[in-house]
């Protein structure tokens, strides 16, 4: 049974004009791997505290784990 558990995620509820892009960003996420995640979460979490300036920095750490995922 746990590792059915590790294979499978549920989402919530997602109203029908969730952006797709939305969906997109959740659905790319969750296909990174653990660590990758990881650091993910941590970049968003500088944006929203506002010790990163995303508007370049995120495009370049976007570039970097997707390479790293390929």
């Amino acid at each position: 049974m746990k590792k059915e558990k590790e294979e499978y995620i549920q989402l919530p509820p997602l109203k029908k004009d969730t952006d797709i892009r939305v969906i997109e960003a959740i659905w790319s996420y969750l296909q990174l791997s653990e660590e990758s995640r990881k650091r993910v979460f941590d970049f968003l979490v500088d944006v929203k505290d506002g010790k990163v300036d995303y508007s370049t920095s995120s495009i370049q750490a976007y570039r970097k784990i997707r390479k790293e995922n390929s």
